[in-house]
């Protein structure tokens, strides 16, 4: 009864527009014809991935629904513009369509896709680390899919003392923490936080006075999803995608124990200080946000259309929760949150990333002059990550660690 209602109030209102308005009438047209189009890519998207979820033994059934939020994330001037963004998209998938052929039939078996095998050795700068986690108080062993190392703050850019007027960068300062150790693993439940399960002693990273303000210990968790999820909202994105999470852990660098024994503080860790006051249970695109910036080295390995965007840095705001624990902090930021056009994106460039070399960096924005120039929180490299073979994580695992 309600679908005839809505079908002769639609044509009733398309005839009044056909005989008043006929510039409006073509103008509502081309609006329901792209919406149309749209729905069909929706569709498309999801049909396969229901084909995914009845072969693929990476997901299960979920625990609970996902929260229905979505995080349009604000730009700089340096970033990209809607039209590029699609640019991106659009061009990484067509050149890239063949090999994400092979990744998703490999995925449906729950394989490492057999197109990034001979990339595995690429990477001949960076040092090789083996369960170093600090899952538990006796590690979470396995070997870590992929390399990490250690990286200088300075090969990264930010906004330099006169941002606000010149728009000019500069090269960061050392960074505030030191990054000590990362997991990559693949829950068969939805991993929101990870704080209470991290157990670094302080031998590892010795413990910081209360008086300065900050944690001792800072944890960037990101969850990767494996698929792209809906256009619009967060709820539609399908149930057995937990992803799988990127987590990074970082102790107080040395400089920044240095910077409040001698009194001189600098902006940034001001700003970091206020940050930790304030206790922000998620971040904002007002007050505080976290950039993050990955900047590839081995350019040859992308496609062009990635190389003009280069170490361009993300917004993070609505899309990351925050939580804290005695002398520790997390960032937990859900990358299936983000806006449609960012996730699309990176689901472009899946079948890239076990071929790149990444230099990977995370601060707070400094939106007022007080606290600039800005300052890296933490960075690190990271190569021949693969997303496909992070070390699963039961749901009984994480229950006793």
């Amino acid at each position: 009864m309600i679908n005839t209602i809505q079908l002769v109030g639609t044509s009733c209102g398309i005839l009044i527009l056909a005989i008043y308005q006929p510039s409006s009438l073509i103008l509502l047209l081309a609006i329901i014809l792209g919406m149309w189009w749209w729905k069909q890519q929706e569709d498309n998207q999801k049909e396969n991935a229901v084909e995914i979820s009845k072969s693929s033994s990476l997901f299960d059934e979920p625990e609970a629904k996902f929260v229905d939020t979505i995080d349009f994330h604000s730009t700089e001037p340096s970033s990209l513009s809607s039209d590029e963004a699609t640019e991106l998209s659009v061009t990484s998938f067509q050149e890239s369509a063949e090999e994400l052929k092979t990744i998703r039939a490999d995925f449906k078996q729950g394989q490492r896709p057999s197109s990034t095998e001979s990339t595995k050795s690429s990477s001949s700068s960076f040092s090789l680390y083996n369960s170093v986690s600090y899952l538990g108080t006796g590690g979470f062993q396995y070997e870590w899919p992929g390399k990490w190392d250690s990286c200088a703050a300075d090969v990264i850019n930010i906004r330099g003392s006169n941002y606000l007027k010149d728009r000019i960068k500069v090269k960061s300062a050392d960074a505030l923490y030191e990054v000590i150790g990362c997991d990559l693993v693949r829950p068969d439940f939805s991993l929101k936080s990870i704080i209470s399960k991290v157990k670094i002693s302080y031998e590892q990273a010795p413990e910081v006075d209360p008086e300065w303000g900050v944690p001792r210990i800072l944890i960037i968790h990101g969850l990767i999803p494996y698929e792209i999820g809906p256009m619009f909202g967060f709820s539609g994105h399908p149930e057995y995608d937990y992803g799988c999470n990127h987590i990074i852990y970082c102790k107080l660098s040395q400089n920044s124990r240095h910077m409040f024994t001698s009194g001189n503080i600098s902006p940034a860790m001001k700003l970091w200080q206020k940050a930790c006051a304030m206790r922000p249970a998620q971040l904002d695109s007002k007050e505080l946000s976290l950039k993050a910036i990955g900047q590839v080295t081995n350019l040859e390995s992308v496609p062009d259309i990635v190389k003009r965007f280069n170490g361009k840095p993300a917004l993070i705001t609505k899309s990351c929760n925050v939580h804290y624990d005695t002398d520790r902090m997390e960032f937990a930021f859900d990358i299936r949150q983000w806006a449609y056009l960012s996730r699309s994106g990176l689901s472009s460039l899946k079948s890239f990333f076990p071929k790149l070399d990444i230099e990977y960096a995370f601060l707070m924005e400094s939106k007022e002059q007080i606290y600039l120039p800005e300052q890296l929180l933490a960075c690190l490299k990271l190569s021949s990550l693969d997303p496909v073979t992070a070390k699963p994580l039961s749901k009984e695992e994480y229950d006793k660690l």
